[in-house]
């Protein structure tokens, strides 16, 4: 039997798919892009353990007060901004053999207005979003914290 309209157009959606990961494989290496989101998990549970999160939730001001302590050991020279370098130094301290590119796209993403370096508040969003693809989630109040884990 010819085949239902459904089934020609999924099929020819799973070939475009198919097209456009393709494509997306020729500009860049599918390798990087796996190293980035390896990396990035990585990242995300050093944060975990290095905040001290083992739950669920997070509560906001705790998870405020340990950034603001993880910036400032990460910002070696005070300047009020992480550079790429203390970023890869910081990194290593954590056992993180991260590779450039990958630090290069983080970094990257991480410094929104482009500076060269990353701002507390840029550092938060970064935090932030790796604590959320952990599957953390920031909560105002320890009672909220309670209820997520429980």
């Amino acid at each position: 039997p010819p085949p239902t309209p459904l089934l020609a157009d999924c099929a020819l959606l799973v070939s475009q798919l198919s097209s456009a990961v393709d494509a997306a494989c020729a500009l860049v290496p599918c390798d990087a892009l796996r190293t980035l989101a390896d990396t990035r998990r990585a990242l995300g549970a050093a944060l975990l353990a290095r905040m001290g999160i083992a739950g669920p939730a997070a509560v906001e001001e705790d998870v405020e007060r340990k950034l603001d302590t993880i910036f400032a050991d990460i910002d070696a020279d005070g300047s009020g901004g992480i550079s790429r370098d203390e970023l890869a130094a910081a990194l290593a301290d954590m056992g993180l053999a991260v590779p450039a590119p990958a630090l290069a796209q983080i970094f990257a993403a991480a410094d929104a207005d482009g500076n060269g370096t990353v701002s507390r508040p840029e550092f938060s969003v970064l935090v932030r979003g790796l604590l959320r693809e952990s599957g953390v989630r920031i909560v105002p109040t320890a009672a909220a914290a309670a209820a997520a884990a429980a």
